[in-house]
């Protein structure tokens, strides 16, 4: 991959890279490529491609449930384990929000190896989600 010779030539050993769950889905990355960088990924950012009538990519900040579903993320947390999650898509609503947050803690729970606790899903103080 060549993202990995500019790490290497950047030399710095604590250079990560912030990983786009959307540019995975739309590029059609295959988990095994991923596995040769997964040490060098920083952070996952969450969220999905969304396309216009006519196929093109219009948006990179989907909801992931809106379009993927539970099983890309629980593959994903499989294949890049310790680096945080970050949620980066631009809900319309409460319940996109939620999804999202269920889906990741359902994918949390089903992924293996056991997720590390900067992956865990905590309810804010003063939220209206339930529990």
């Amino acid at each position: 991959m060549p993202i990995l010779g500019f790490l290497d030539r950047a030399g710095a050993a604590n250079l990560r890279l912030p990983l786009s769950t959307a540019l995975l889905f739309e590029q059609r990355i295959g988990l095994a490529r991923l596995s040769v960088v997964a040490e060098r990924i920083g952070m996952r950012l969450l969220t999905a491609p969304a396309h216009d009538a006519a196929g093109a990519v219009r948006n990179f900040h989907t909801p992931v449930t809106v379009t993927q579903g539970t099983e890309p993320i629980t593959a994903l947390l499989r294949a890049t384990p310790g680096a945080p999650v970050l949620f980066d898509a631009a809900w319309q609503n409460i319940d996109e929000e939620y999804r999202d947050v269920q889906a990741l803690a359902y994918s949390t729970r089903n992924s293996t190896p056991a997720p590390g606790p900067s992956q865990s899903i905590s309810r804010p103080k003063g939220s209206s989600l339930p529990e």
